[in-house]
C-alpha cells in the first residue's frame, strides 16, 4: 500500500507585497512567473500570497515561505518587524527573522 503523502509536491510560498501596498503592489508580478518553472524543476510548487496575510492556516503545515517579493515592507517597519516577531516558530520562513529585520 502506497503513502498517501507520496504523490503530494512540497510547497513554497512566495511572500509577495502587501495587497494594500499601492507602491509595490503590482511589481512582484514581474519576476514571479520566472519563479514557478524554477521550483517546478526541483520538484516543488510555487504559490504567491502577500506577507501581511502570512502564515496561511489554507497552505499545508509543511509549506516554505520565502519573503523574495514581498516588497513595501520597508514602508512600514514596525508593522513588519512586528509581523516577523508574531512568525510562529513551527514554520519555516527562508531566511531567519533577525536577517530579515536586519534587512529592513
Amino acid at each position: 500500500m502506497s503513502n498517501s503523502n507520496e504523490n503530494v509536491m512540497p510547497t513554497v510560498v512566495i511572500l509577495i507585497s502587501d495587497s494594500n501596498d499601492e507602491n509595490n503592489s503590482n511589481g512582484w508580478q514581474t519576476y514571479y512567473p520566472t519563479l514557478i518553472p524554477i521550483f517546478e524543476k526541483l520538484g516543488v510548487r510555487a504559490i504567491s500570497a502577500p506577507w501581511s496575510k502570512c502564515p496561511d492556516s489554507n497552505n499545508p503545515s509543511s509549506s516554505i515561505y520565502v519573503a523574495n517579493l514581498a516588497w513595501g515592507y520597508d514602508c512600514v517597519p514596525d508593522r513588519w518587524n512586528a509581523w516577523l516577531d508574531a512568525w510562529p516558530d513551527h514554520i519555516r520562513l527562508i531566511n531567519s527573522k533577525s536577517l530579515l529585520k536586519w534587512n529592513t
